[in-house]
């Protein structure tokens, strides 16, 4: 079977370079892929370190009255989906969603 046909129905995915210049991303080197998917988990722990950043910058807000703590208590936390210091986003992606 030839790699470079596609039998996939679905549409091609592209990833651009940092030339600017887009590939398909089934035409992609095995080493490529692997640089791409190195520069996307670095990018998703920088990410993960913002948010942490974030949260940490958020501690010295206090809310004021009875009605905005009730009201801020009624949605689930931003540590619901946190597991070993993962964020959301790391649980999508972990989920495959």
């Amino acid at each position: 079977m030839n790699p470079k046909i596609n039998n996939n129905p679905k549409p091609p995915v592209y990833w651009t370079m940092a030339s600017g210049e887009k590939v398909n991303v089934d035409n992609m080197s095995c080493q490529h892929v692997r640089n791409t998917l190195k520069l996307v988990l670095r990018n998703i722990e920088a990410y993960n370190e913002n948010v942490r950043k974030t949260k940490k910058a958020k501690t010295d807000f206090a809310l004021k009255g009875d009605m905005a703590n009730e009201f801020n208590n009624s949605f689930p936390g931003d540590d619901t989906f946190e597991e070993e210091g993962d964020t959301y986003l790391f649980h999508l992606l972990r989920e495959g969603k």
